[in-house]
């Protein structure tokens, strides 16, 4: 396992990848206002994020590869795992808010739903992409 190839793929998915939440904090912190997790979950993000995680990362493996079964078992999961939090914890949350006419915040009872999230769809994408050979050394890589 290359460690510069893990290196390189970690901080395109979770630094470049999550741009916009390190943004807020920044932004925040300059302004002198608190980061906390609850606020930077608030808008619910991190359910997108996992969501186009999980099915790139499914996509690719599907595409390149014959799955073998335990493949398919950790894909199922993951998908599974990532989808129903995601459909359905957004769902209900923004349905709660345009039903009693307040602003929506993904905070609390969804905050969990988030972080088991970007977990599973962080696990399954390295999965992945160990699976693909990304991070092999090869005598034809160019880092």
């Amino acid at each position: 396992m290359n460690i510069s190839k893990v290196t390189l793929y970690l901080f395109f998915v979770f630094i470049l990848g999550l741009a916009q939440s390190w943004a807020l904090m920044i932004v925040l912190w300059y302004k002198s206002h608190p980061v906390s997790l609850d606020y930077l979950l608030k808008d619910g993000g991190i359910f997108f994020f996992s969501t186009s995680l999980v099915y790139t990362s499914f996509f690719s493996l599907f595409d390149r590869l014959k799955l073998q079964t335990i493949d398919k078992l950790i894909s199922s999961a993951a998908i599974t795992i990532v989808s129903f939090l995601s459909v359905i914890g957004y769902s209900i949350e923004i349905s709660e808010s345009l039903i009693l006419n307040i602003p929506y915040e993904f905070i609390g009872r969804y905050g969990t739903g988030q972080i088991v999230c970007i977990c599973v769809a962080g696990i399954y994408g390295f999965y992945s992409a160990a699976k693909l050979g990304v991070f092999r050394n090869s005598r034809y890589a160019t880092f």
